[in-house]
């Protein structure tokens, strides 16, 4: 059961304008509530993701819009508007995918639908450069020490890349390892920043190492997940492992070298995280290793609003609740981000427009503003699925930019 409750610390409004609380997924499914969904998914604006930084944290809006706050007070510093979308793309708004702080230098990096991706310098203020990708940019990973090459998941299975320090043509694409949207890239941060890991929608994950001169001979290792990845990452001593969240709710590590399941939860992901916390768990947020305690932390969320922080870790195959968060968020959660190594701060960023700071152990005096907002927008429509009894809540569809070959 859940060791303990928590209340936010603090909560960002990001815009008076957000989206309708959504109808639960089980009402959602009845035909006498289908005409109402639709009706709560039209419109408003949400957090799409989330980035830390050690000073300051950075969310997209599904606006276009990027803002970014100081981690000290959590006032509003910096924002940068809507882009013009990549030359190839059609005149429809694009939408951020991905939001990735550089390790080692004041740069904030975005892709987006239209194939664009757009590095943020946080000292001047403003979009330093702006790269137009042939293909729809689905995910962002920076690799190497100082986080130059930017690695960028896209459709048809394709994974570009390029040295932002040298910004303009490619430096390669690879073609052969997925067949289908690489829904996230990301590098091995902890020891190893020149190893990429890729999950995508024909329900592969892959191992590369990035410097080796080809894709057959940096491509170490595939798992076969069996279903659509939504995120993947490093784990375990060493990063000798990886952990795999799926579209299904599902769950499962995987070991780097020998590419073998270490422990799948497959179909029962969600209601072994309902039994642990005591409550009906609807979607996995996503996860992140803890360096400090060696383990795997997950993040889970219902429908309302509600969390909860899992650890899963040592010769245990369990998860243990160790936080239900309560009283932040209005819907649907959609990122996590650490504010620490140590886990002992976090952010959650939720369909509802709002972030909300966690602090288990607090040990700071919280500023007298508490929050800070936007001017509304106006609402967009927006498509929404509705998922199986095994498909968490409902969740908004993706939208799959067509464009010719290169």
């Amino acid at each position: 059961m859940i060791t303990k409750h928590l209340k936010p610390s603090r909560t960002i409004v990001t815009s008076f304008n957000p989206r309708k609380t959504p109808v639960s997924a089980d009402d959602a499914n009845s035909s006498s509530t289908s005409s109402s969904a639709s009706s709560l998914y039209e419109g408003g604006d949400w957090v799409l993701c989330l980035a830390a930084s050690s000073n300051s944290i950075a969310c997209a809006l599904s606006s276009g819009e990027v803002q970014v706050y100081d981690q000290e007070r959590l006032h509003l510093t910096q924002t940068f508007p809507r882009g013009a979308p990549a030359s190839y793309s059609s005149m429809a708004p694009a939408t951020i995918t991905s939001l990735v702080y550089a390790p080692k230098s004041p740069v904030l990096v975005s892709t987006d639908t239209s194939g664009a991706l757009a590095v943020m310098d946080l000292r001047q203020g403003q979009r330093t450069t702006r790269i137009s990708l042939p293909t729809p940019a689905l995910s962002l990973g920076l690799g190497y020490e100082e986080g130059h090459l930017a690695a960028v998941g896209s459709d048809r299975g394709r994974i570009h890349f390029t040295d932002l320090r040298q910004p303009g043509s490619l430096l390669g694409t690879y073609i052969d390892s997925h067949t289908d949207d690489v829904t996230q890239v990301t590098f091995c941060q902890q020891n190893n920043p020149t190893m990429l890991l890729s999950g995508a929608e024909d329900g592969l994950v892959c191992v590369f190492d990035t410097t080796q001169p080809t894709e057959e001979t940096a491509r170490k290792s595939v798992c076969s997940v069996g279903t659509a990845v939504r995120h993947v990452g490093f784990c375990g001593n060493n990063s000798s492992n990886i952990y795999c969240l799926t579209g299904s709710e599902t769950l499962s590590l995987w070991h780097v070298e020998s590419a073998t399941a270490v422990r799948d939860y497959g179909w029962e992901t969600r209601s072994r995280l309902s039994q642990a916390a005591g409550i009906a768990i609807d979607y996995v947020v996503d996860a992140g290793w803890n360096e400090t305690t060696k383990q795997l932390m997950v993040m889970a969320g219902t429908s309302a609003g509600d969390s909860v922080l899992y650890s899963l870790g040592g010769n245990s195959n369990e998860f243990r609740a160790e936080y239900l968060l309560q009283g932040g968020h209005r819907g649907v959660v959609r990122a996590w981000t650490p504010l620490q190594p140590t886990m002992s701060a976090f952010m959650t960023a939720g369909e509802d427009a709002r972030l909300c700071e966690w602090r288990p152990t607090p040990n700071f005096t919280v500023p007298t503003e508490m929050s800070t907002a936007l001017p509304s927008r106006p609402a967009v429509k927006r498509p929404i699925t509705v998922g199986g009894p095994m498909s968490g809540p409902i969740r908004r569809q993706k939208s799959k930019t067509k464009a010719s070959p290169y």
